[in-house]
């Protein structure tokens, strides 16, 4: 089977990487995917320095990802331009001067929470643009057999280079505090851009119409189905499932905000390591499955993934305070959860229709982000009342009512496939 771009499968893991101009993606997309590690790691814990408020922290989380659910606006621009490439730079470039001013007025003392939050929001409006336009690119420059396996280097190489990251990261929290992984991330973003200036796709299939036309023909799949991509009931059930999912996903980040809350003096640190390990459990499950490939059998994986987590979820009071053990249960967690992720991911991006690819994954994501936002407000005002085992058994239950409704949701959710 060949790419929109005309070129065939790869049958290697080196054979992928022939391709230059995907190469090329994966190095910019690398580069932003580390720099939003270091964002995501270091943004809950700045507002937690800046304010001391659990809920303050859910409302930073709740305005980055309540934003994020706004990528269905962007969605039809990207769409409609033909050469992704000017999206991304743009986008990068927008991101690292947010980021910056993060980064200095935080190391000059002259961050308020106001500012914290309109920062934040700007970078997740810009990000509704350079999110949407990577999710378009490798249906554009790969097969669809090759996309569980791009997605499997895309985790391996980011995974390696969030080891340095984290890294060097946490020893810029450990110096100077958040500000300087906030200098880091504006850094990294200006490294995507550049990578991204040997990232063209000239000449893919583009979106017809106004920017209006074009969105509303974007949401018609959920009512009528899609010819030649996902559509009708299926999708419907899968926007609800990963809405659900997604409004208890950032009790992952806050329950680990919390267990680092109360290490004293040795609570970045704490943080830091924690969050590394999920973030390396993401990229581990990301090479499994571009191992594993399992075009066939997208939904089985959707509906056990949040059952795991939920289990590995109730054993992490039982791990307390070892570091060492909490590293392992965290690197669980972040395969499971992050799992889920790649899964929904890839299967939107190799069953849409290459012109339609932003406004499908987008679409689906105006439920996924809103539900986060939700979640990350909710769960952010418990963990100022709860302890960590009550607001672990509060998250695990709510993934194990998760995969429930998976069960509920089976006779849908089996038909994804591609």
């Amino acid at each position: 089977m060949s790419s929109a771009s005309g070129l065939p499968a790869a049958t290697t893991w080196r054979a992928l990487l022939a391709n230059r101009r995907y190469l090329f993606f994966l190095a910019s997309l690398s580069a932003g995917d580390i720099g939003y590690a270091v964002y995501a790691v270091a943004a809950p814990w700045l507002a937690y320095q800046v304010t001391r408020n659990f809920f303050d922290v859910g409302a930073v989380l709740a305005a980055e990802f309540g934003l994020y659910a706004l990528s269905f606006v962007a969605a039809p621009f990207v769409d409609r331009t033909e050469d992704k490439r000017s999206v991304l730079l743009w986008g990068y470039a927008l991101q690292a001067v947010a980021a910056g001013a993060l980064g200095a007025l935080y190391l000059t003392g002259h961050l308020l929470f106001p500012l914290l939050l309109g920062l934040v929001s700007g970078i997740s409006v810009v990000w509704d643009f350079t999110w949407s336009a990577n999710n378009t690119i490798p249906p554009l420059l790969l097969s669809q057999e090759d996309l569980f396996r791009a997605g499997g280097l895309a985790g391996l190489v980011s995974g390696g280079n969030q080891v340095t990251g984290f890294t060097v990261g946490g020893a810029l929290i450990l110096a100077t505090g958040p500000g300087g992984a906030m200098l880091l991330y504006a850094a990294l973003n200006a490294a995507s851009m550049v990578l991204a200036l040997r990232v063209s796709t000239r000449g893919s299939p583009v979106a017809t119409g106004s920017v209006w036309q074009a969105m509303v023909e974007g949401w018609k799949p959920w009512s009528k189905g899609s010819e030649g991509g996902p559509g009708g009931r299926p999708l419907r059930a899968l926007s609800l499932f990963v809405a659900l999912q997604g409004l208890f996903a950032p009790g992952a980040v806050l329950l680990i905000t919390d267990i680092a809350s109360g290490g004293g003096a040795a609570s970045q640190f704490t943080y830091g390591v924690l969050f590394t390990g999920f973030v390396l459990g993401g990229s581990a499950i990301g090479m499994l499955l571009g191992h594993l490939d399992p075009r066939r059998s997208v939904g089985r994986w959707l509906v056990a993934t949040p059952a795991a987590s939920a289990v590995l979820i109730f054993l992490v009071p039982h791990l307390l305070p070892s570091l060492l053990a909490g590293v392992g249960i965290w690197f669980a967690i972040g395969a499971s959860m992050l799992g889920f992720e790649v899964c929904y991911m890839v299967y939107l991006q190799a069953s849409s229709p290459p012109s339609q690819v932003a406004r499908t994954t987008s679409n689906v994501f105006f439920f996924r982000g809103s539900a986060r936002a939700l979640g990350s407000l909710a769960l952010g005002g418990l963990a100022t009342t709860l302890l960590v085992p009550a607001l672990a058994e509060v998250i695990g239950l709510g993934l194990l009512l998760t995969s429930g409704v998976g069960v509920v949701l089976w006779a849908s959710l089996k038909e994804l496939r591609f």
